[in-house]
């Protein structure tokens, strides 16, 4: 079964990566670059594609993956926080 957009719109990236792939995503996601997917593609999500297969059972597309994650990066840097500025 091949993964469809809305199917992971749901997936976030602690659902699919380790931790150090996390890790490598979040640091690469705040650099903020402009190819932020594309670095994600290659340095991250192509190498762990089978697993991540595996893990969601359905064969899914890392530029796909990796758009669906910079939108939960981008949606968490957005949240509001509950610290009082002063």
């Amino acid at each position: 079964m091949k993964a469809t957009t809305k199917d992971l719109c749901r997936v976030k990236g602690s659902d699919i990566l380790t931790d150090d792939e996390l890790t490598t995503a979040t640091s690469l996601f705040r650099e903020g670059p402009p190819a932020f997917a594309a670095m994600l593609v290659h340095r991250v999500l192509t190498p762990a594609l089978p697993r991540i297969n595996q893990k969601l059972g359905m064969e899914c597309d890392p530029w796909d993956l990796a758009y669906a994650i910079e939108y939960h990066l981008s949606k968490k840097r957005r949240a509001p926080t509950n610290e009082r500025r002063g």
